[in-house]
């Protein structure tokens, strides 16, 4: 009987290990995937200032020539989800302890919804640019577009064909749901990484990068206040956006009632499950929401 004994309680053991190192690898996914999702938000913000150039007509036939205008809708960036430690994970379902149970509504939240709503964007997004690349090979002008030669017929293309304003939108729209479902990704995710941190109680540090605050509060209590839309491109439905701090967590409030929790990305730069609000100079909110963006300044009755 005591060997009994000792001989469950060994593989009670080793079943424990297991399933920490199992979990542990699962951090590592999550980990790659959250820097993944925070390039996606870095590549979004870079895409943002061309697609307004694009989508206001500010490029000319001189940009063009000298090389400045720049081109999107043949390229994209896909988001590849890691399974590997969820996918080991179900392999030692049964053997799972009672107190790790409750993870798995969260590890299912993220590779069983999540993952296959990405799955679907990143065959989407796919397709419309080896499209759209179908079609520009086929063009006249396609051997002088990719050798970067001015070329008069494919400049106006490029600056005024309906065919490539309809793709530019579709490919926009593309990118958008991709960046969203990124967003959401990542949010679920960090705090995912940091419940099973909890539950193997795990004296490994978590990486800076995981993280959804700004550690800098008193730079971030100086973005408090109300700001008005000064400028915009696109419907704004709202005129007004306060700023408030509760717990080292920035939210943010329209005039039309909607009050939503701010994610730190880096700097002065803040997102949700669609939004972007970037406070890039000083007073001055900057809100993007798919080609919808808004300018928004602060009013000077707000303390700073």
């Amino acid at each position: 009987l005591i060997a009994l004994s000792l001989n469950t309680t060994n593989e009670r053991k080793n079943n424990r290990t297991k399933i920490t190192n199992v979990l542990k690898e699962i951090q590592i996914d999550l980990e790659k995937d959250i820097n993944r999702a925070t390039l996606i938000l870095d590549d979004y913000l870079i895409i943002d200032s061309i697609q307004e150039l694009i989508l206001t007509k500010k490029y000319t036939v001189e940009d063009f020539k000298s090389g400045r205008a720049i081109t999107l809708g043949d390229y994209y960036e896909d988001f590849v989800v890691h399974t590997n430690g969820f996918d080991n994970l179900m392999l030692h379902l049964e053997n799972l302890p009672e107190k790790y149970k409750p993870l798995l509504s969260s590890l299912n939240n993220l590779y069983e919804i999540n993952k296959t709503n990405i799955d679907v964007s990143n065959t989407r997004i796919r397709k419309t640019v080896y499209d759209n690349l179908t079609y520009l090979y086929n063009k006249p002008w396609a051997r002088d577009w990719k050798l970067g030669i001015p070329n008069n017929e494919m400049i106006e293309y490029f600056l005024n064909d309906p065919h490539y304003e309809g793709h530019l939108i579709n490919y926009l729209n593309d990118r958008n749901n991709l960046f969203k479902l990124s967003n959401q990704f990542k949010i679920d995710a960090v705090k995912t990484y940091k419940e099973i941190a909890m539950l193997i109680a795990t004296n490994d540090s978590i990486p800076k990068t995981i993280t959804l605050k700004n550690t800098d509060s008193i730079k971030e209590s100086k973005l408090i206040g109300t700001y008005s839309l000064r400028d915009n491109l696109g419907q704004i439905g709202i005129k007004k956006i306060k700023v408030s701090q509760l717990k080292n967590q920035l939210y943010l409030e329209g005039d039309d009632g909607g009050k939503f929790k701010q994610h730190w990305h880096k700097d002065f730069i803040y997102f949700n499950y669609t939004s972007v609000f970037n406070f890039n100079k000083p007073d001055t909110l900057i809100m993007k929401y798919d080609l919808i963006k808004g300018i928004f300044v602060r009013d000077n009755n707000n303390p700073q």
